[in-house]
């Protein structure tokens, strides 16, 4: 598998479950991470934990409802 490290992902369900190791996992790996949640204290608390795991690395969260109707 070709090299991640610098390169931006984005993890829609990034501050739990499956999403959340799949951005801890691309965070190890070098890359800048964006999460996407609809919960905006999960986000928080989940940027918190993958900055205490990997201190110095570059991770973002932002929120998103998709189960809205008006959703661009």
């Amino acid at each position: 598998m070709p090299s991640i490290q610098g390169s931006t992902v984005l993890i829609f369900g990034g501050s739990s479950g499956i999403g959340y190791g799949v951005a801890a996992k691309c965070l190890t790996e070098g890359a800048k991470v964006h999460i996407v949640s609809s919960n905006a204290k999960r986000i928080a608390e989940s940027i918190a934990a993958l900055k205490g795991e990997s201190p110095g690395v570059e991770v973002q969260g932002h929120v998103l409802d998709l189960s809205t109707k008006d959703v661009e």
